[in-house]
C-alpha cells in the first residue's frame, strides 16, 4: 500500500481557514492468486511394431488403433499420458469500502489535558478518534493484479500525534480466502502557537 499525505505540516482544522485537514492518497495493489496444478494428458494407443515388414503386427497389444491407407485395425500398447503443469491466475479485488481509523496517542492526550490545559483552562481532547470509510476506483490489470486508487480526508480538531490505520479486505477467489490489507502510520497534526512548542 502506497500512501501520500498532504499537506506536509497539517494544522488542526480550527486554525486552517481552508479547513483542509489531512489528505491521504492511497494506491492499494493486490497481486493475483496463482494456482498451480498438474493435469494428466489422455492415455495414447501406440501401434505395436511390424519388425519384419510383412504388414502384420509382431504381437497383440492392450488396445486397438486405426493405421494405414486404407485404414486397418491394428493392435497397440496403451501408454499413460504425461502430466503437464497448469497455472491459473485469479484477481483478488478489494471488496466494498476500506476503513480509516485515526487515534490520538495517549502522550498527546496527556499533553493537551496537562501542559496545554494549564495555559488554556478547559483545553481537552475533543475528537481523539476519527473513523471514516475509504472509497476508491479499482481496476484489474492485464497480469490480473488489482489496483485501487482512493483518497480520504480526515479533519482532526486536536493537535498531536495520531496513530493511523488503513484497512481493506479482499473478496477472495475460487481457490483462496479473502485477506486483510492493513497499514499503520504515524501522523503529526500541528497547533499554531508561539508560546508552546510541541
Amino acid at each position: 500500500m502506497e500512501i501520500e499525505s498532504l499537506p506536509p505540516y497539517p494544522v488542526v482544522v480550527g486554525q486552517d481557514p481552508e479547513r483542509k485537514g489531512v489528505i491521504y492518497r492511497l494506491v492499494v495493489r493486490v497481486p493475483p492468486v496463482v494456482y498451480r496444478r498438474y493435469e494428466k494428458e489422455p492415455d495414447v494407443c501406440v501401434p505395436v511394431p511390424d519388425a519384419n515388414g510383412d504388414g502384420k503386427p509382431d504381437r497383440s497389444g492392450s488396445c486397438w488403433i486405426q493405421i494405414g491407407d486404407p485404414p486397418v485395425r491394428w493392435p497397440g500398447d496403451l501408454k499413460a499420458g504425461s502430466c503437464r503443469l497448469v497455472e491459473e491466475r485469479y484477481p483478488d479485488p478489494v471488496a466494498g469500502d476500506g476503513r480509516l481509523e485515526m487515534i490520538l496517542s495517549p502522550s498527546s492526550r496527556a499533553w493537551i489535558e496537562g501542559e496545554m490545559a494549564a495555559r488554556y483552562p478547559g483545553a481537552r481532547a475533543r475528537m481523539p478518534q476519527i473513523r471514516m470509510p475509504i472509497r476508491g476506483q479499482g481496476e484489474i490489470l492485464a497480469d490480473k493484479t488489482f489496483v485501487l486508487r482512493a483518497e480520504v480526508n480526515p479533519k482532526p480538531v486536536d493537535p498531536g500525534i495520531y496513530l493511523v490505520e488503513f484497512l481493506f479486505r479482499t473478496s477472495g477467489t475460487p481457490v483462496s480466502q479473502p485477506i486483510e490489507i492493513r497499514k499503520r502510520i504515524e501522523q503529526k497534526v500541528w497547533l499554531m502557537e508561539s508560546a508552546i512548542v510541541r
